[in-house]
């Protein structure tokens, strides 16, 4: 499953916004507000399961009530919110029954299209009615919602002797595993002194991270879970160390770090590597397909962000840490712009609106050039630009630009 093109209009910062390209791991760049975790936080949406009116249960991702979305639409105005997402599935081994299989196998395009809008519910400012309109495998429709109501393979359901419950039952057991398949881990990952624990956590809590790892590390029947998790912590292409715990004498939890003979609070590490510990811990405990990182980079050393992008993008396709299948990646560090290991669109916003760059393709030599507002990046701070000549000037911005390279091509 790999997210192949993503179209969608009217939702906060994004009017009209079109993204023609994602790779395996992507990179959305740009300077603070320029609508980066929009563009994640839009996908996790889409794909998050809906609760339908007068049930409280979380159903299926393609119908239901969004809570809390009156900031969601442009400008706040009133005008519809629409989407369009296609899904890469070659290769991928579906939820299939023999009814799925037959209908599919004949399908040479194996693209899933979803398209849809969000409208602002009348009674309550606050809450919108979230509504696929069509799916299509190919070019088969597989599920369709207008006026008439809810048609499963609308095309096949009139011709062949199969009941419309069967129809119905057979596109659950297909689109099932692209409910919530989309999983963000906010920009929010500061973490403070826990109190040793007293019960189990069973979810991922920033304030509560360090118990809930300890947690796994107990439970027999999660240990395998932290095993993982300690695995990939402690592997090339960075080793941070093998994981353990301390109850400290004031009865907090500590993470401890053991690299040779030396063991170590992770604190005395850096936030980043705690950060980086829980991101680890994310993408292996949910198990999800997509995951979007807002600011990979947070309290780590360039090189250090080069070295953990390399590390969480073996991840993917790793059938023994997980499904993992794709990265996204929100950030305005100039580390990444380097397109080693990802594929890389600057965001920037004009009047409200945010804008992909398409100039910039892969393998493109990197340059100046193609990103103006870049030089924001690379200017030296050491002394006012008021001390240099326009030339002293240009070349200590290739100089930076040339130390940048180098640490990329390590």
């Amino acid at each position: 499953m790999k997210l192949k093109k993503f179209f969608i209009n009217n939702y906060r910062s994004l009017v009209n916004f079109k993204i023609n390209d994602f790779d395996y791991v992507t990179v959305f760049y740009g300077l603070n507000n320029a609508g980066k975790s929009n563009i994640l936080n839009a996908l996790e949406m889409i794909f998050r399961r809906k609760t339908k009116m007068g049930n409280t249960n979380p159903e299926n991702f393609y119908e239901g009530i969004i809570e809390n979305s009156g900031n969601d639409f442009f400008e706040n105005n009133t005008n519809d919110i629409n989407f369009e997402v296609e899904i890469d599935l070659s290769g991928d081994k579906l939820n299939t029954t023999p009814l799925i299989e037959r209908i599919i196998k004949k399908e040479k395009k194996k693209i899933l299209n979803i398209k849809g809008g969000i409208h602002r519910q009348l009674s309550n400012n606050n809450s919108a009615d979230f509504r696929v309109s069509q799916m299509k495998y190919g070019n088969l429709i597989i599920y369709e919602n207008d006026i008439s109501g809810i048609t499963f393979f609308p095309s096949l359901s009139s011709t062949k002797k199969i009941s419309g419950s069967e129809w119905r039952d057979t596109f659950s057991i297909f689109i099932e595993e692209f409910n919530d398949c989309v999983y963000i881990i906010s920009r929010d990952r500061d973490m403070q002194v826990e109190e040793y624990p007293t019960i189990d956590y069973n979810s991922i809590d920033k304030d509560k991270f360090k118990s809930f790892l300890y947690n796994l590390y107990l439970n027999p029947k999660y240990h395998d879970i932290f095993e993982k998790i300690n695995n990939v912590f402690n592997s090339d292409p960075f080793k941070f160390g093998e994981i353990s715990f301390a109850k400290t004498e004031l009865n907090k939890l500590e993470i401890m770090i053991k690299e040779n003979h030396l063991r170590l609070p992770i604190k005395h590490l850096g936030s980043g590597i705690l950060q980086t510990l829980y991101i680890i811990s994310s993408i292996i405990f949910y198990n999800k397909k997509i995951v979007c990182i807002e600011e990979l980079e947070q309290n780590l050393s360039p090189y250090l962000q080069n070295k953990i992008l390399k590390k969480l993008a073996l991840l993917i396709n790793d059938t023994k840490f997980g499904n993992l299948q794709q990265l996204i990646i929100s950030s305005h560090s100039s580390t990444f712009l380097a397109p080693k290991l990802a594929l890389v669109h600057t965001i920037t916003k004009i009047d409200g609106k945010s804008f992909i760059d398409e100039s910039r393709k892969r393998n493109e030599v990197k340059s100046l050039k193609y990103f103006p507002k870049l030089k924001n990046h690379f200017l030296p701070s050491a002394l006012p630009s008021d001390t240099y000549t326009v030339a002293e000037w240009d070349e200590k911005i290739r100089q930076n630009i040339s130390d940048a390279e180098s640490l990329f091509n390590r």
